[in-house]
């Protein structure tokens, strides 16, 4: 099959890209325009909606992203993330770091685009324009000169189609689990007001050790999971990484003995974006890095149950009190954690209403290895469809 290349910019509506707006991001309201930065992106340049935000700015009306649009990252370290706008969520403003792209369906597939930033080709690019830069940096005239190569317009709405179906799966499973990550959390906040009368504690008093990740964490080339020694680092918080996604490290027995993460303890971001917490369910050889705090709770509490307690708008809202407090985000201290108050139920009880949610929590886990098994199809059929070493013509989707 014939190609034809195109520069990114001849592909958009106004043959340019265009800058978001310079405004502050404000708490998220249904009265205001939603506002999407940089790292509302997952690096498979779909949405994190855990914590969006919101813009009050009189010029907001003016950079509302239109279905079809695209916008790119274009400093940082998340230069080159792209997200394409399929009208998911009303009235999304994109912010100043971010350069949109109108795109012309007359002279393209939209989405075809969208999967084009998936591929190791566009990946590539993004290292190569960045090559001898003090600071990562893609300016619109640089993303418009993108050279892009394009199939037959039958041929690209064939593969978007095919792919479509993929993702639509993966994002049906991703409102699933969703949906069941707020039943529980409601579940939660039921159960503490019906022990509202019981007396706080200090977290510390739920622990019986505490401890940071290791300094240095070599990564190693990938071996077998269930011999390997997974690593689990702050960016795979942030970035909601899965624990199948976590890169295999290089130890020594004795610094995997220091380090190691056992069911049921409970790891916590200090660093970077403060106080993402992920609890240690399934057995595996794992560690994380100096930028976690390890907690190992003890026998007078449920893990699951100090876990949830992480994961209230409460415990947020005190986690993130400090950064009101400097320009500057500071490292949490471990002290500081520890002194956030925490309801001391019965063991009995929090056993009683753990076993009550657990089935939740074993079906969020199938439906994320589910997810990894079609992520993992969609990124080997993408490059081969790229390339139309799969043949879709004779093929009705």
């Amino acid at each position: 099959m014939e190609f034809k290349k195109y520069k990114l910019s001849e592909l958009s509506k106004e043959n340019k890209g265009t800058y978001g707006i310079g405004a502050s991001a404000v708490d998220y309201s249904e009265d205001l325009y939603t506002y999407l930065r940089i790292t509302d992106i997952k690096e498979d340049g779909s949405l994190d909606y855990s914590n969006l935000k919101s813009i009050d700015d009189s010029n907001a009306e003016k950079y509302i992203l239109k279905k079809g649009d695209i916008v790119f990252a274009r400093t940082g370290n998340s230069t080159g993330k792209a997200y394409y706008y399929d009208g998911e969520i009303p009235n999304l403003v994109y912010a100043g770091f971010l350069i949109k792209f109108s795109l012309d369906e007359k002279k393209v597939n939209p989405k075809f685009i969208k999967y084009y930033t998936m591929t190791k080709e566009y990946k590539n690019w993004v290292k190569e324009i960045q090559t001898g830069s003090t600071r990562s940096n893609i300016n619109e005239k640089m993303y418009g000169n993108m050279e892009v190569r394009l199939p037959s317009r039958i041929y690209q709405d064939k593969m978007v189609s095919l792919l479509e179906r993929i993702d639509k799966k993966i994002e049906l499973n991703n409102q699933i689990n969703n949906n069941l990550q707020k039943l529980t959390l409601t579940l939660y906040k039921q159960f503490i007001e019906d022990n509202n009368d019981a007396e706080e504690v200090l977290l510390e008093d739920c622990v019986k050790k505490i401890g940071t990740g290791a300094d240095a964490i070599q990564r190693a080339p990938i071996v077998d999971y269930a011999t390997g020694i997974r690593c689990i680092r702050v960016g795979d918080m942030t970035n909601n990484r899965k624990c199948y996604e976590w890169a295999f490290t290089k130890m020594t027995d004795r610094d995997f003995n220091n380090y190691k993460l056992d069911i049921g303890d409970i790891v916590i971001t200090r660093t970077a974006v403060n106080g993402i917490a992920y609890l240690i369910e399934d057995s595996m050889k794992v560690v994380c890095n100096n930028g976690l705090i390890r907690l190992k709770i003890n026998e007078n509490y449920n893990p699951l149950y100090i876990f949830l307690t992480m994961k209230t708008k409460d415990f947020y809202d005190y986690i993130h009190r400090i950064d009101s407090e400097t320009s500057v985000r500071p490292n949490m201290k471990v002290d500081y954690l520890t002194s956030y108050r925490i309801k001391k139920i019965s063991l009995e009880k929090q056993n009683q209403f753990c076993d009550m949610i657990k089935p939740m929590r074993k079906r969020q886990k199938a439906i994320e290895h589910e997810n990894n098994n079609l992520i993992q199809l969609r990124d080997t059929l993408l490059p081969k469809l790229m390339n139309v070493e799969i043949n879709l013509d004779n093929i009705e989707i």
